[in-house]
């Protein structure tokens, strides 16, 4: 395993671990953003193993585009990343708050895109 590839991937355990505290709390803007969290990092973790690098840049499509460039798990990954992005701004930075099924969307999405990136490290043999 590509050595910052594992740094990311704990960070993606963690944010969807706290994800499912917000939840349970019904702190659903804080489990939307944790959820995105974890999506991104376990993302930039398959990139990391595939090819090397991940998207330091602020524009999630620069992520998306390599995230397809990964394979067949980083097309599957991308589709659940893009969905949990969606819900980013009105987590983050709309005055509008997210409702219970938004905030367990984003949490599915991101326990998808994980899912993908441990079997897709795991078949690596790593």
């Amino acid at each position: 395993m590509h050595p910052d590839s594992s740094t990311k991937l704990a960070k993606a355990d963690e944010f969807l671990s706290v994800a499912d505290v917000a939840l349970g709390a019904e702190c659903f803007d804080a489990a939307v953003s944790l959820a995105v969290s974890a999506a991104v990092n376990a993302s930039d973790a398959l990139c990391l193993e595939v090819a090397g690098r991940y998207s330091t840049t602020s524009n999630h499509a620069d992520a998306l585009a390599l995230l397809r460039k990964c394979g067949v798990a980083g097309t599957s990954a991308s589709k659940n990343l893009q969905r949990v992005l969606k819900l980013k701004t009105k987590a983050q930075y709309s005055s509008d708050r997210c409702k219970a099924k938004e905030a367990e969307d984003a949490y599915m999405y991101a326990e998808r895109v994980l899912s993908v990136v441990k079997a897709r490290i795991k078949q690596n043999g790593r």
